[in-house]
């Protein structure tokens, strides 16, 4: 009976909120156009689920496509979007088109291969499965293929909250996975580790999407027809494609800190002690062009310093909410208290903000040993997980940095912390010693660096601000490597400066302190 296919466009395509889905950067087409071109070539007919603000822009799209092409497009609209919807409306599609399947992705990936498609329908048809779907490519380049009664079933198990996420079918199918019969193409090379992401919905997609399809010799060919591999390959070589833009933006707003830990680069001798504290009038200029750069980062107050302790504070936390930036703070817990706690739950909500409470220990001995800090210092770092939980529910976790000096504590820790009745509610962070490519002992109880080499993911998409402005190739360098300043420079600027480091990495050059790094496998956000 064949296959429809199920395109989504449930979210704003407004430029003017960062989406780029309809920017003709392709060879004079846009995302959502080359989507379309997709579609026609591998469904009986096509269905795009939207909202109603999206009316005239989609029908506009849909007017430029070829007329044959354009009268097999149906734009079906809902206020609103969740997984629910999503299922039952596939499940409807496929009934009113008299299919079994259907085909479904995102409007915003360009370069949904026709190559991958085929295989995953021979696939799907071969094995009677009722959902297929790749893994291991770069995301955007395969659908998901579904039939029409799993989908009704995936509606009724999903529940009116669940959201209209990317991965939304399948993490309803997860909590019943052995109930579906599932089938997977797998890549010949996981690019998994890689995280590339092509789509155009957000900057630094859509940068991605620019710098892939600006390597591809098309020579006229349609980008459906290109070879999946090769694409694939492309991608993964391109250093333009990896590290995009910024996505944590690690700042220090003080160089001050309450008690100097075995871990603290304080110790490192790096050129990031005793540093002026950062302005509010220097940090809300820094803010407006972090928004402008990377729209939705996280911004981190805490490089290097007790962040809490800079007495404007909070009007930091201000700044970044209004401009619509996440917020990190990692904090010994020292200052916090109700009255703190109040103060910031006044000028945020509860979810635009992360807390990570450093305690590295179960017991007040060997949180003084590693903390170099009195012994009464271990309750008032645990009261204040209690005290931020209360108004940040499920946005805090304690911390312990994995030593050899707290390493017969670790799992007192965990099984204390892990414990969903505990006052994180189960949250709980294990973090890697990291001696500042040596500049500190080396007190690691267990490498667990991978046995493959891979490019950094901090200089792909970490930022560091010190708070006198200047920019460090990574946290690691401190003064030793400033690429420049984010008070007098362009961020892009920088930003651009550090690729053809990036560049050795891809390549399989790693030199100078990068060679000696075991922070590369690492990830902030």
């Amino acid at each position: 009976m064949g296959n429809i296919v199920v395109l989504f466009a449930g979210f704003s395509l407004d430029s003017a909120r960062n989406n780029f889905c309809l920017e003709k950067q392709f060879g004079g087409k846009s995302s959502a156009e080359l989507a379309l071109k997709w579609a026609s070539s591998n469904g009986t007919k096509t269905f795009v689920l939207s909202v109603p603000e999206n009316s005239e822009k989609l029908s506009s799209v849909v007017a430029g496509i070829s007329p044959s092409s354009s009268s097999e497009i149906e734009i079906i609209e809902e206020d609103s979007w969740t997984a629910s919807k999503i299922a039952l409306k596939i499940a409807e599609c496929c009934k009113k088109s008299e299919c079994d399947s259907a085909l479904y992705s995102w409007i915003d990936t360009p370069f949904l291969n026709n190559s991958i498609t085929k295989k995953l329908l021979d696939m799907h048809a071969e094995y009677i499965a009722e959902y297929t779907f790749a893994d291991g490519f770069p995301y955007g380049v395969a659908p998901e293929v579904i039939n029409a009664g799993t989908a009704s079933i995936i509606a009724n198990l999903a529940g009116e909250d669940a959201s209209a996420t990317r991965t939304a079918l399948f993490d309803v199918m997860k909590r019943e996975i052995n109930s579906f019969e599932i089938e997977t193409l797998v890549s010949d090379f996981d690019y998994r580790p890689l995280r590339i992401s092509l789509e155009s919905s957000s900057k630094g997609g859509f940068v991605s999407c620019s710098a892939l399809f600006s390597s591809l010799n098309l020579n006229g060919n349609d980008i459906a027809e290109f070879d999946a591999d090769e694409l694939c390959s492309v991608a993964s070589k391109n250093p333009l494609v990896i590290r995009n833009i910024p996505h944590f933006f690690d700042i220090q707003i003080t160089s001050k800190v309450n008690h100097k830990t075995l871990y603290s680069p304080e110790n490192a001798n790096i050129g990031i002690e005793n540093l002026p504290d950062m302005s509010v009038c220097e940090f809300e200029k820094l803010a407006k062009k972090i928004s402008e750069f990377s729209p939705g980062a996280v911004v981190s107050l805490s490089a290097f310093g007790e962040a809490t302790r800079h007495p404007d504070f909070l009007e930091f936390v201000g700044i970044l909410s209004k401009k619509g930036l996440r917020i990190f703070v990692e904090t010994d817990g020292l200052c916090v208290d109700s009255e703190f706690v109040s103060s910031v739950a006044g000028k945020i909500s509860g979810s635009e903000i992360d807390w990570i409470v450093d305690i590295d220990a179960a017991d007040s001995s060997v949180y003084a040993k590693v903390r170099n800090a009195p012994e009464s210092d271990f309750q008032k770092a645990v009261d204040a997980v209690s005290a931020l939980s209360a108004a940040f529910k499920n946005h805090v976790y304690p911390q312990l940095t994995r030593m050899n000096e707290n390493e017969e504590n670790l799992e007192k820790f965990f099984r204390f912390w892990r414990n969903a009745e505990s006052p994180s509610n189960g949250k709980i962070i294990i973090k890697k010693y990291d001696s500042l490519c040596s500049a500190l002992p080396d007190r690691k109880p267990a490498d667990l660096s991978p046995l493959r080499r891979v490019p950094c993911w901090h200089l792909s998409r970490d930022f560091v601000i010190l708070s006198d402005g200047s920019v460090p190739k990574c946290r690691s360098c401190g003064k030793s490597q400033i690429l420049g300043n984010a008070f007098a420079e362009s961020l892009s600027d920088i930003w651009d400066s550090a690729s053809p480091v990036y560049a050795e990495h891809v390549s399989g050059n790693y030199r100078g302190k990068c060679g000696g790094c075991d922070e590369f496998y690492t990830f902030s956000f």
